[in-house]
């Protein structure tokens, strides 16, 4: 998109970035746009799809905390008495 050849926009009812092809003389002469002529599709927007499955992280973080919290706590506590000053 930081490029002054690439836009994102609707061309023929797609949505998406596109980039337009390099312009220059041709072999005739003529000016204009060399090779394909008509714009490349980088990337095609789509509509989001609906998600049905929760993945419930805060039960998961607060059985975590149950079930590790204190020997984390424990730990912490040990290494701050071992390295006191």
């Amino acid at each position: 998109m930081a490029r002054p050849d690439v836009f994102a926009g609707t061309v023929r009812g797609i949505r998406g970035i596109w980039q337009r092809p390099t312009r220059g003389t041709r072999r005739d002469g003529t000016s204009g746009t060399k090779g394909a002529v008509g714009l490349k599709l980088l990337y095609m927007f789509r509509p989001n799809k609906a998600v049905d499955k929760h993945l419930d992280f805060e039960q998961r973080a607060v059985e975590m905390v149950q079930r590790e919290g204190p020997k984390a706590i424990e730990a912490a506590i040990l290494k701050t008495i071992r390295t006191a000053r």
